[in-house]
């Protein structure tokens, strides 16, 4: 009985029971397709994200499509289709999220190319 605190705090530091984010306010640099790969300045100010980071069960909301698994302590690698890879990774301590995308041979061609942008934990889920 009395490892049970030690244990549970032990857990729970570590992540086992997954953690949840809401991240936004991204700005940064895409170099896509239809402007000849050129980088130039984009974001997604609007957009509010909510990654659940869970090993295997891990997940973003809203999901265009997109299967996610973790892959590091506060990062999920996502797949979409054949076309698309997109990264996110929470820094908790820093209060920063960060974007990045891949896109090649896609539906759209036009966008098509990278992305990387860096946003805002808003808060926890």
């Amino acid at each position: 009985m009395k490892y049970l605190l030690p244990l549970t705090i032990l857990l729970c530091s570590t992540g086992a029971f997954g953690e949840c984010f809401q991240v936004g306010e991204f700005s940064g640099v895409s170099g896509l397709r239809f402007d000849e790969f050129k980088l130039s300045e984009d974001g997604l100010s609007e957009q509010i994200f909510a990654l659940e980071i869970n090993g295997e069960n891990s997940t973003i909301t809203p999901n265009n499509g997109v299967t996610c698994v973790q892959v590091m302590n506060f990062t999920l690698f996502c797949i979409g289709s054949s076309d698309t890879v997109e990264i996110y990774s929470v820094y908790p301590f820093s209060g920063v999220a960060t974007y990045q995308q891949l896109r090649n041979y896609s539906n759209v061609p036009q966008l098509d190319g990278v992305k990387l942008f860096i946003g805002k934990i808003l808060g926890r889920c």
